[in-house]
């Protein structure tokens, strides 16, 4: 489920990371759970490790809906019951025998907590930061905001809004001590007047150098706006999403451990797109049989087709030729109730043909809201983010494939209205490679937008949930 990243309606630059802005009540246990409920805390999980590939969470060893979540991406909220958990970061797709981080977490009746994932694998300091979030009341005209420092091997950074500093000297996590032997503060908040702000990040030790400069972006009244500058110091960026303070039910979801679930009818779901310019049209050989997966074009997307859940050898032939011809294969494991899209990519003629497997969510979404997905198959290209017409991030960052692990896909939840989007370079977004039009986007559907070489640049398609999903 993603995530992602930006404003209370997105799920994260990533995809980590967003069910945000929703109207579904959380049922656990038969009762209905609300934001103050006694018996329940809130959380909520970040990917702030720019090291670390997209990956999966366990709670108390059971698999969750949050999987496949890329770096620079929140998730929603969701309710536990207040208790003590064990919460397992895991690659995607690894075993959960395999997490690079584990951590024990109490969780209080009536808290808010942000379990944010930081650090670096490759030094050691990866670990989940626990932050306990100000969700008291606001007051009439008033916005929150919290800034969270989660750039590795930074200095300390000051917080300047309009030219006015609005928070001095946060510092990441447990890196530096102030005269008192207290940590450095990494997180903090402040109540404002709502408004147009220009929100920038600078170095606490040199006033002229600006990490982080955002466009000016209305922070609305009654809104906890959550501020994380991410990624490293030679390429900072950041991650914003929020939640309406006065719809608090409405913006928590279901307990991912829940939502867990298979069709119980031992299948699953294959599709493939053709995104690899140059290579004839292809047909689908399935464990050295022929299928209805025939003639597929660069740029078609085909429609889903059920299968057996088990353990597939998937090749691709050029179309009216025979599985000896097949130009690639791979393998893959197809998983009771999972939605898995096989991605062809690079360019035959220079051997840089590949396959990504993708797998997709297609878990209930929250009414109002659509799933957009995309991913980056433009070969030689940079690394990208997804911008929303209205300047908010939606996914931070892109990468083709083979260059950063799973940075090739992420996905986004989004509250449905009519909207362009802009594919920008991830480090620079003033330049602007690809726009996707102005459309209406439906709610109840998963979205599959493909960056592709030639003179359109992209693909598009979607799929229809269930309807019970907007139940």
């Amino acid at each position: 489920m993603l995530w992602t990243h930006f404003e209370g309606e997105i799920n994260v630059m990533t995809r980590w990371i967003t069910r945000f802005l929703g109207a579904m009540l959380l049922v656990l246990s038969g009762a209905i759970v609300s934001a103050d409920d006694v018996t329940t805390a809130q959380v909520r999980i970040g990917h702030f490790a720019p090291d670390v590939a997209a990956v999966d969470v366990y709670i108390d060893d059971a698999p969750t809906t949050l999987n496949g979540v890329p770096f620079g991406t929140v998730s929603d909220w969701f309710a536990l019951p207040a208790d003590t958990y064990t919460v397992a970061i895991v690659p995607t797709g690894a075993a959960r025998a395999d997490a690079v981080l584990e951590t024990t977490v109490d969780l209080s009746a009536q808290s808010w907590h942000s379990l944010l994932a930081v650090g670096l694998l490759e030094n050691d300091t990866l670990t989940l930061d626990i932050i306990e979030e100000d969700y008291t009341p606001l007051a009439d005209g008033e916005t929150r905001i919290s800034f969270y420092h989660a750039i590795p091997e930074t200095l300390p950074l000051n917080v300047v809004a309009d030219d006015d500093e609005v928070l001095a000297f946060l510092a990441f996590i447990d890196t530096l001590t102030d005269g008192e032997g207290q940590p450095v503060p990494r997180y903090d908040t402040v109540d404002i007047p709502q408004g147009p702000r220009l929100v920038q990040i600078i170095s606490a030790t040199d006033a002229d150098a600006v990490l982080v400069d955002t466009a000016a972006f209305n922070y609305a009244a009654m809104r906890h706006y959550f501020f994380a500058v991410i990624g490293a110091s030679s390429n900072p960026t950041f991650v914003l999403t929020s939640t309406h303070m006065n719809q608090l039910d409405t913006e928590i979801g279901d307990d991912p451990r829940r939502a867990v679930t298979t069709d119980g009818d031992g299948s699953g779901f294959l599709r493939v797109a053709h995104l690899s310019s140059g290579t004839p049209d292809v047909d689908v050989f399935l464990n050295g049989e022929a299928t209805d997966l025939t003639g597929i074009a660069f740029t078609d997307l085909t429609a889903f087709a059920e299968l057996p859940s088990g353990a597939y050898e998937v090749a691709l032939a050029p179309a009216g030729t025979g599985l000896a011809e097949a130009v690639i294969s791979t393998d893959l494991t197809l998983n009771d109730g999972a939605h898995l899209t096989i991605v062809a990519h690079g360019f035959l003629e220079n051997e840089t043909l590949a396959l990504a497997i993708v797998t997709e969510d297609f878990s209930e979404l929250q009414r109002g809201l659509f799933r957009f997905s995309v991913f980056h198959a433009l070969p030689g290209g940079d690394p990208v983010a997804i911008i929303r017409d209205d300047g908010l991030s939606v996914i931070s960052f892109l990468s083709y494939p083979g260059l950063v692990d799973g940075g090739e896909f992420a996905f986004a939840e989004l509250v449905v209205g009519q909207y362009a989007f802009s594919v920008v370079d991830a480090a620079d977004s003033t330049v602007t490679l690809l726009e996707i039009p102005n459309i209406q986007y439906g709610a109840n559907r998963n979205y599959f937008i493909g960056i592709i070489p030639g003179d359109v640049g992209y693909i598009f398609d979607y799929v229809e949930l269930p309807s019970e999903s907007a139940e």
